[in-house]
């Protein structure tokens, strides 16, 4: 009971020490944010003129978004590898927690599930814009979608990730453990590759190779939506001929969203701007 009390204890300093730190990297990007984010919407309108053809003062997007999403990322990391942190701060100072063996290694295969669930969905983007921009991996895409089942080995990959660490040493057989630690470590570098790229391309993703779209109906014409600002839409008009979306910015037009229908179109791939 003293060990783990004086465990909580420092676990509660280290906390707070890691906690002014943040603070302060916080405290530092406060003063500078609304020019980081001034730049980056800059470079979007400059990028989406150039795409479509129209002026730039109709895009808009805040780096928000890729703040949020670089955050969470560095949040899940720190989550994903804290058994591992957990462990060893343990071994170092001779404490100990209850049922300490299966604690570890069942929270290091639930949080490898759930990066492996992650790394799933990175990859079934990646394909898609592989697809969209280089025209290859259509018949990976046909798979995906008739086998849903194809993220179990990637789930199971980052389920086993940490066990090198957690379920090894615990192991009495040295030809067992070196096979476990080897396909855990194996495990980890992939499972972290697959995170860190996907992470990377959702972050650096092109208005060149979006493919989903909003179309609106109004009097019974149908447009495609390009950008939404100050309540207006900015529409366009489009085309399919010959399995592929051709979309008409030569001219665009202003609605009032409530004037519209609305419905979801994925293309699957980038289509032909007319400008």
């Amino acid at each position: 009971m003293y060990k783990e009390k004086v465990f909580c204890e420092e676990v509660l300093k280290k906390t707070k020490i890691y906690a002014k730190i943040i603070a302060t990297i916080f405290g530092l990007l406060i003063p500078t944010y609304p020019v980081i984010n001034y730049v980056y919407m800059l470079n979007y309108q400059i990028k989406c003129e150039n795409f479509y053809g129209i002026p730039g003062i109709y895009f808009s997007k805040s780096a928000n978004e890729s703040f949020i999403y670089i955050l969470l990322s560095i949040l899940f990391l720190m989550l994903y590898f804290s058994p591992l942190f957990l462990e060893g701060y343990l071994n170092k100072t001779g404490g100990s927690i209850k049922y300490q063996e299966f604690y570890f290694i069942f929270l290091s295969l639930a949080l490898g599930c759930f990066l492996g669930v992650i790394n799933s969905m990175y990859i079934i983007n990646l394909t898609y814009m592989f697809n969209s921009k280089y025209g290859i991996g259509s018949g990976t895409i046909e798979y995906i979608n008739k086998n849903s089942n194809f993220i179990l080995p990637v789930i199971i990959m980052g389920a086993i990730s940490l066990l090198w660490s957690t379920l090894a040493p615990n192991i009495a057989k040295k030809g067992v453990k070196r096979f476990v630690i080897l396909i855990s470590l194996f495990s980890l570098l992939m499972s972290i590759t697959i995170f860190t790229g996907g992470t990377f391309i959702e972050l650096t993703k092109s208005i060149e190779n979006k493919t989903k779209y909003e179309i609106i109906t109004n009097k019974e014409r149908d447009y495609i939506v390009i950008s939404e600002k100050d309540g207006k839409i900015l529409v366009s008009e489009y085309s399919f001929t010959d399995g592929k979306y051709k979309i008409f910015t030569n001219q665009y037009f202003f609605f009032d969203r409530k004037e519209c229908r609305f419905n979801y179109l994925d293309m699957g791939e980038k289509p032909v701007i007319e400008k």
